[in-house]
């Protein structure tokens, strides 16, 4: 094994175990200390794009107990990135995402059932299904949300939703290089079915 990549394997060895060690300390004290609410205030993440508990409503998702979420080994696996395949071609490929992003935006600017919320400047792009804009911003909220749902309990593709500027919002972060212009679209056209189904139920 590269001697480069073995420091860097034993450094992430050690700092996850000192992580781990931190972490099942406060565990522990927060389990002694209080109830289940507690241990919650001590580890809990607030990431609306990730997690979509109602509240009031138990999450069972550990991942908001999560304390770096995983930082550390995604730097390594873009160190690993870089080294195989240098950073001119990492650059390239991310270039290419982005552009993903721009094509999408373009594309939703050109469908008045959507709105975008901002033009990229990554691979990362925020938009609102308004429909026929009949229903107000407060209705449209947990419209979105649902649609969300839906469209990746479809299989078709896979987008999550966050909360910008105090609203429901759909995302989608672009990351796989072979996604094509029309599988944007494709995206889109699944969104724009089941968003009308759920707006006649609305």
């Amino acid at each position: 094994m590269d001697a480069t990549l073995q420091r860097v394997l034993t450094e992430i060895d050690h700092d996850m175990a000192a992580e781990v060690a931190g972490a099942f300390a406060r565990l522990v004290a927060e389990y002694f200390a209080e109830t289940r609410t507690g241990l919650g205030r001590v580890s809990t993440a607030h990431a609306p794009y990730l997690f979509h508990a109602r509240a009031g409503v138990r999450n069972w998702d550990q991942g908001l107990r999560s304390f770096t979420c995983s930082r550390r080994i995604d730097a390594l696996k873009v160190w690993v990135a870089i080294q195989r395949y240098g950073a001119a071609s990492v650059g390239a490929l991310y270039d290419h995402l982005c552009s993903n992003a721009r094509l999408l935006y373009e594309a939703i600017l050109d469908r008045p059932g959507f709105t975008a919320l901002h033009a990229p400047e990554s691979n990362i792009l925020c938009f609102r299904y308004v429909g026929d804009e009949s229903l107000s911003d407060d209705r449209l909220d947990p419209l979105n949300l649902s649609l969300r749902t839906a469209y990746n309990r479809e299989g078709d593709g896979w987008i999550t939703s966050t909360v910008l500027g105090g609203r429901r919002v759909l995302r989608v972060t672009l990351m796989n290089p072979r996604t094509t212009a029309g599988d944007l679209v494709c995206v889109l056209d699944g969104l724009e079915k089941l968003g009308a189904d759920l707006l006649r139920k609305a």
